[in-house]
This record gives C-alpha cells, sequence and structure tokens, in this order.
C-alpha cells in the first residue's frame, strides 16, 4: 500500500456496520467519518480519502455486485472488509450465503484487488439476541418465538455469525493480513452492551468510537511499515 507521494486512499467495504447510518444522523459520528478525522488531525501534512462503501441489509452475494462500482474505482491502498452479515435464513431463505462462500468472496476480493491493496479484516460485533429478537420481529412481524425456534439449532443467532466470523479470521490469518477481532475485543468490556444500539447489532457512538480507534492503529502501523 506504499506510495511515494504523501496521500492514502482508504475504503470500507460491508453492510450497515461499515455504512453505519442506523441511529447515527449525525455524519460525523459514524466511524469512518472519525477515523478520518482522526488521520487528518494526526498525520496534517497527509492527503487522505477515506470512502465508505457500506450497503446496509445486503448478504455477501449481494455486496458483491457493487465491488468494482464502489470499491475498485477508488484504487485504495487499505481496504477494510467487514463480510459475514445478513446471509441467513431467518427473514430471506434465497438470499442464504454459507460461511464458505463467504470466504470464497474474500479470496475473489483478494485476487481482483491486486497487490497495490491492503486489506484488512473487521470481524461482526457480537449481537445482544434478546434485544435483536425483538427488532427483526417488529420489523418482519414475525413472533420473537420464531426467531429463537429458528435459531435454536445453530445455538443462538450470534453462534450463527461466529461460524462466519472464523472464516474472516481463518482469512486473515492464511494471508497474514490485519485482524479487528471487533466481537471479541467488545466481549472484553466490562459493559460490552455500550457499544449496541438496543436492536442488538448496531453500533453506538461508543461503537463507532471504538471501531474508528481501531481502524485508525490498522492504518498507523501500516504507514509505519511504508516509512521503514
Amino acid at each position: 500500500m506504499c506510495r511515494n507521494e504523501k496521500k492514502l486512499i482508504v475504503v470500507g467495504f460491508g453492510d450497515s456496520i461499515t455504512e453505519a447510518i442506523t441511529q447515527m444522523p449525525d455524519a460525523s459520528k459514524r466511524w469512518l467519518n472519525v477515523l478520518e478525522n482522526k488521520l487528518n488531525t494526526e498525520y496534517p501534512s497527509w492527503e487522505f480519502e477515506v470512502h465508505n462503501s457500506g450497503f446496509g441489509g445486503h448478504s455477501d452475494r449481494e455486496k458483491m455486485q457493487y465491488f468494482d462500482s464502489h470499491v475498485l474505482k477508488h484504487q485504495p491502498d487499505l481496504l477494510f472488509l467487514e463480510f459475514g452479515g445478513n446471509n441467513g435464513k431467518f427473514l430471506n431463505p434465497e438470499r442464504y450465503v454459507s460461511p464458505e462462500q463467504t470466504y470464497e468472496y474474500l479470496e475473489q476480493i483478494r485476487e481482483e484487488i491486486g497487490r497495490k491493496t491492503r486489506i484488512a479484516i473487521i470481524t461482526l460485533p457480537r449481537i445482544i439476541e434478546k434485544h435483536h429478537a425483538a427488532y427483526i420481529s417488529e420489523k418482519s412481524g414475525k413472533s420473537i418465538e420464531d426467531y429463537f425456534e429458528h435459531y435454536k439449532e445453530y445455538g443462538g443467532s450470534n453462534a450463527l455469525i461466529e461460524k462466519y466470523r472464523e472464516k474472516c479470521r481463518d482469512f486473515a490469518e492464511n494471508y497474514d493480513l490485519p485482524l479487528i477481532d471487533f466481537s471479541e475485543i467488545m466481549s472484553q468490556d466490562q459493559c460490552p452492551e455500550r457499544f449496541t444500539l438496543d436492536d442488538g447489532v448496531h453500533l453506538t457512538e461508543d461503537g463507532n468510537e471504538l471501531l474508528a480507534e481501531l481502524a485508525f492503529g490498522v492504518v498507523k502501523n501500516e504507514m509505519l511499515s511504508c516509512a521503514q
């Protein structure tokens, strides 16, 4: 990702966690914008372009249709990938994407993005199931009982998402990529629910701030490695 000039292009590619508009009308509080502000403050002599290519509610398969137009076209130096969400069968069985297919999409991105771009992986935040069940039930008209019955075979919705997180961790390990294991970092906090909205999945202002700080650490490390 090293350039001769002091310019860095960063893209975040994912779903609503990347998009970060849920209950967050102040765009400056969304994590990619917070990241951009931190970078401009820390490195005033650099030029930063930070692009938000988050597509809320999209499965991994659906997100891939935007890869050329919203990722490749920016020719990023650093690409944050947040994959694994919206792939389940509960609301839209025909949109199902398996954990194995998610890994294949990550492989496809790596192959197509080229050597110029450094990839960093972000795991999905921990789901607070009781809140998420109520949110999905209100949104879909399905009962909370149906929600818990559907995810029972997986050990809960968070346990199902963990299968996708594991694929993301495997991908990062296999290619020695920076990993922000966001769900694990959240769970280590004494009050992890402060990072999650009342829908049980999307990020609060504190959650966006935490993710921005973690992403800033990745960018900073990559910039330092280029300087050596």
